[in-house]
Order: structure tokens, then C-alpha cells, then sequence
């Protein structure tokens, strides 16, 4: 793994060597979309229909008006990959900070599950390797959610759990903004594919928690959302995002199970964790993990309600994708 991480960092370095100016912003970029074009966005993902947003919630708005403002506002935080701690010039936060496009660099993350291959499948491989004695291949973590409406996804430090995450949450933005289906979620069902992500970094709402001895109810969870979208002036926003969770039109994605750093809140969190999903049972749900901090009961959910699936190491050929990207 470190020998993994290494080549990987060097890697990223070498991109923000060549190409260091900063990423520009969906408005400077100048995507513009109506009905009936098709659009080319990101690392080539078609995109049929029309993007139209505006960039201020405003409560005179309809529905689906605030819901473009939402999508834009949680696009700006998931296009880009996270580079803190890789680069020394790109850690400063008084720098000049470079970023790369989350979906030009994102490799798809495969699962240490097996499931069986496909009679199409195997076809295929033989085109390739007639020798090929194959008949089972890793389950992908985007068709482990895709079939689970909730469920946890494990894996190791830097296996990509938070960067998966993000890259689900950035292609239903682009869905829902081009209210048609973009190509590269190829398993994800289609009736779902304007779902509206509900991004929580877990770390964050236990620092917000101020008594972690009161009982850990949905409320409290849900209270921490309202609290983040009225810092990020989406507060007119929150009907309509209250709405898709009774609606299960919502997928809720809470990231770093185990980083709650004190007892007491590691179990308020979970248990609020739990809760929140037993209120909008109707919402798909995704928990991220350490594998090894899962071990232990008390980071655990419930195995029925959310099935695990740990992330496989990337292999030779996806760290050479990546490098190549």
C-alpha cells in the first residue's frame, strides 16, 4: 500500500508541475446548455438536455429552481480532488492553490467481492485471452451501491473511499442539473438518476454535537444539515431538501464513520447514524469506514439494514490509468 501511495503522490505532483494554474469555475468555464443540445463536460461524459442554474437561493424561487441552485453549490465542492497533505506548495492555504478535475483523474474502484461474469462478459475476455478460465470478476463499488440501497463501503487509509464518494455525488449533480442521464453510470437505475446527494462528513457533526449524552435521534442529524446550508446561504433551500428525504428522492452520503475521536461521540454518531436512516427509510444511504476501525462493535451498524464492502487495492493497470489521466 505505501509503495502504492507513493507512485501515486509522485504522480499527482507531477500534474500540478505541468499544469498549475488554478481550476477555473463552472461559471468561468461557460457551459451553456438548452433543450435539445448535447454537452461535452469533464473527461468526455456525454450530457443530453440542458443545465440551467442560477447562483443565489433565493425564496421567490419554484422547486426545481432551488434544487439548480443546490446541484451548482455542492458541484464547486466535489469537482476537484483533494490534494492536502500530497504537496507541500498545494497544502498552504496562503498559496496558490492548484487542483485536479476530480472527474478526469477518477479511476472506478472495484470491491473485494466476486460476483459471477456474464455470458457477454466472457465473450469479451476471450476476444482478449481465448485461454481465459475466468468466471467471476470483482463487484465495483458503484454497482455495490446500485444494488444496495444502503450500505457501507470499507477500505484502507488512502483507498479511495471519500474520493468514490465524491465522484458518485459530482455525476448525480450533472444528472440531475442535465435532467437526462449522464453515460459513465452506466448500472446506476435510471428512474434514480436525478436522486439529490446529501453530503455529511461525520468528523464535522460530532464537533458540532456540544452534548453527545443526549439521546441520538434523526433530529439531530437532520439539525446539523439545516445548520451547513444556512452557513452556505441555501437556507431557502431546505424545504426542498427536507422534501427529496421524505420522498426518498435523497441519497445520503455520510463520510468517516471512524473518525469521531471520543467514545461517547463515536456512539451518539453512529447511533444518530442509524436513526437518520430508520426516519427516511425511503433514501439509499452510503457510510464510509476504515476497515480496521469496523472491527470493533462500536463503530459498527446494523450488518442487515447496511451490508459492508470493503475496497480491493488498485491494481497495476487502474494506478496506471490514473497516472495517465
Amino acid at each position: 500500500m505505501r509503495k502504492t501511495l507513493l507512485k501515486i503522490t509522485k504522480a499527482i505532483v507531477r500534474k500540478l508541475e505541468n499544469n498549475p494554474e488554478p481550476m477555473p469555475s463552472m461559471a468561468e468555464k461557460k457551459i451553456h446548455l438548452s433543450g435539445g443540445q448535447t454537452g461535452i463536460i469533464g473527461d468526455g461524459a456525454r450530457v443530453k438536455g440542458g443545465i440551467h442554474f442560477h447562483t443565489n437561493a433565493d425564496a421567490s424561487m419554484d422547486s426545481k429552481e432551488l434544487l439548480g441552485v443546490y446541484r451548482h453549490t455542492l458541484l464547486n465542492s466535489f469537482k476537484s480532488l483533494t490534494l492536502r497533505g500530497l504537496d507541500e506548495k498545494t497544502s498552504d492555504p496562503a498559496g496558490n492553490q492548484c487542483y485536479l478535475a476530480l472527474d478526469q483523474v477518477y479511476v472506478a474502484l472495484d470491491t473485494l467481492t466476486q460476483v459471477k461474469l456474464s455470458d457477454a462478459e466472457k465473450k469479451a475476455i476471450k476476444k482478449t485471452d481465448r485461454f481465459s478460465v475466468r468466471d467471476t470478476r470483482p463487484l465495483t463499488a458503484l454497482e455495490a451501491s446500485a444494488n444496495n440501497r444502503r450500505l457501507v463501503i470499507l477500505g484502507d487509509p488512502g483507498s479511495g473511499k471519500t474520493t468514490f464518494l465524491n465522484h458518485l455525488a459530482l455525476r448525480l449533480l450533472l444528472d440531475g442539473m442535465a435532467q437526462e442521464t449522464c453515460d459513465t453510470l452506466v448500472c446506476w437505475p435510471k428512474e434514480e438518476a436525478d436522486v439529490v446527494p446529501v453530503h455529511v462528513v461525520l468528523r464535522d457533526f460530532a464537533s458540532w454535537i456540544k452534548d453527545a449524552d443526549e439521546t441520538a435521534e434523526a433530529q439531530w442529524l437532520w439539525k446539523f444539515i439545516e445548520h451547513r446550508m444556512d452557513r452556505q446561504r441555501l437556507a431557502a433551500v431546505i424545504p426542498v431538501i427536507e422534501e427529496a428525504l421524505e420522498k426518498g428522492r435523497a441519497i445520503v452520503l455520510m463520510d468517516g464513520l471512524d473518525e469521531i475521536p471520543t467514545k461517547e461521540k463515536r456512539r451518539f454518531v453512529r447511533d444518530a447514524v442509524a436513526a437518520f436512516a430508520e426516519r427516511y427509510g425511503k433514501c439509499r444511504f452510503i457510510v464510509t469506514c476504515r476497515t480496521l476501525s469496523y472491527q470493533n462493535p462500536e463503530w459498527r451498524l446494523n450488518d442487515v439494514d447496511f451490508p459492508e464492502f470493503e475496497l480491493a487495492p488498485l491494481d497495476e493497470n487502474k494506478i496506471d490509468a490514473f497516472i495517465h489521466a
